[in-house]
């Protein structure tokens, strides 16, 4: 046992955390190298999949705004307004 600061210091030994692959499934989408939908039997073998067809897994994809950008037409009261009163007209 080591001594620092006039404490006993134990060393502690754990097993990391490692997380299984994934188990082997059917794709759902088109290869475009086989023309088929592959067997995935790995985490390398989806993203490799992924990136060779240029597909974005669902859920995984970057969101967020760029400094500065607007999303969406906030001008559309006027446009609305217009819409609602033709149907009115059209049902009188």
């Amino acid at each position: 046992m080591q001594w620092t600061c006039g404490h006993e210091m134990r060393r502690i030994i754990e097993a990391p955390m490692v997380t299984p692959d994934i188990g082997a499934y059917q794709a759902v989408a088109i290869d475009v190298a086989t023309g088929k939908p592959p067997v995935i039997n790995s985490r390398s073998a989806h993203r490799e999949f992924l990136q060779r067809n240029g597909y974005t897994e669902v859920g995984n994809e970057r969101i967020g705004r760029k400094p500065g950008e607007v999303r969406g037409d906030f001008n559309l009261r006027k446009e609305l307004t217009e819409a609602t009163r033709e149907v009115l007209r059209k049902k009188s």
